[in-house]
């Protein structure tokens, strides 16, 4: 629909290596098999998932259409309990849940029903020297952080280092905070 419209978000945020999976029919079934499509056609050795559910009922009938080692990872980035509703009926289909926090290592296991084993932690954010030569067009440059200011979960306090770094590339921008939380002084 009109919210999600890839090529509209393509055009002002480009990137090299995109496949746009579209779904003409509108329904469960028609994103299934165009998800199955393009996964067919990209051939990849492991899937990962943010909120696309429907993606693990393509990559389950991939595997059994002779895709055996086609390997499935849930992202985990809420606490919905819709998300660990999915990791208990989908068990057996998954090879890891990968979650931002530690929160969610502990919720995975004991809500999700996944062995420990297959639950994987990694920490948000870049390291500030991998910071990309950002040259904006017109204007400022406009940051915006939304969410938590907690340094242990969301690294808010590299925001001042990033600044810094900004500053010394001589990128002229401008931030915008919203939220709260432990580190908002």
């Amino acid at each position: 629909g009109h919210l999600h419209n890839a090529h509209k978000y393509l055009e002002l945020h480009p990137f090299d290596k995109v496949r746009v999976v579209t779904n003409p029919t509108g329904s469960r079934e028609g994103r299934v098999r165009s998800l199955m499509r393009a996964l067919k056609s990209i051939q990849p050795d492991l899937v990962m998932s943010v909120n696309i559910a429907d993606v693990y009922e393509a990559v389950g009938r991939l595997r059994q259409g002779g895709f055996k080692d086609l390997r499935v990872a849930m992202a985990l980035h809420g606490f919905n309990g819709e998300f660990f509703q999915d990791m208990k009926v989908l068990n057996q289909l998954l090879d890891g849940v990968i979650t931002t926090n530690r929160l969610g290592v502990a919720a995975a296991a004991a809500i999700g029903g996944m062995d420990r084993a297959r639950i994987h932690y990694a920490s948000c954010g870049v390291r500030i020297g991998s910071l990309p030569n950002i040259v904006p067009t017109q204007g400022p440059l406009t940051l915006l952080y939304s969410g938590r200011f907690d340094q242990r979960e969301k690294r808010i306090l590299d925001l001042p280092k990033i600044f810094k770094a900004l500053d010394e590339r001589g990128v002229s921008f401008r931030i915008r905070l919203a939220g709260s939380g432990p580190d908002e002084g």
